[in-house]
């Protein structure tokens, strides 16, 4: 029998944000590059360089970026279910929401990089 969980891979050059919405319990894998996770309410950040994965233990959206052109992978871990999906549209809104969690670091992303 196959295996049937579903499994997304995206691309985010260097310094680029995308908000993954509702990815609890997922595996975030970073195939090469290096990214930069975190998520509304929780104090910690996790980098995450390539060859290495990490499980999504919140829920609530979650903010991903590169520190280097990457290549990422999301898994769901239970089979037939639709693994997260990651926007990239709506930066406004995404920036916006960035500058309420008043991390400076990422207040300081010009929108234009924001894809």
């Amino acid at each position: 029998m196959g295996d049937s969980r579903q499994v997304r891979h995206f691309t985010l050059d260097r310094r680029e944000l995308l908000l993954i919405e509702n990815a609890h319990d997922q595996q975030l894998s970073c195939e090469s590059g290096e990214l930069w996770i975190t998520q509304d309410g929780d104090r910690r950040d996790v980098i995450l360089p390539a060859g290495q994965s990490w499980r999504i233990d919140r829920h609530g959206p979650l903010v991903l970026s590169a520190f280097k052109p990457s290549v990422a992978t999301l898994v769901h871990p239970e089979p037939g279910r639709t693994a997260g999906v990651p926007r990239r549209e709506g930066a406004a809104a995404l920036l916006a929401r960035i500058r309420r969690w008043r991390f400076p670091v990422l207040a300081s992303f010009p929108s234009t990089l924001l894809r």
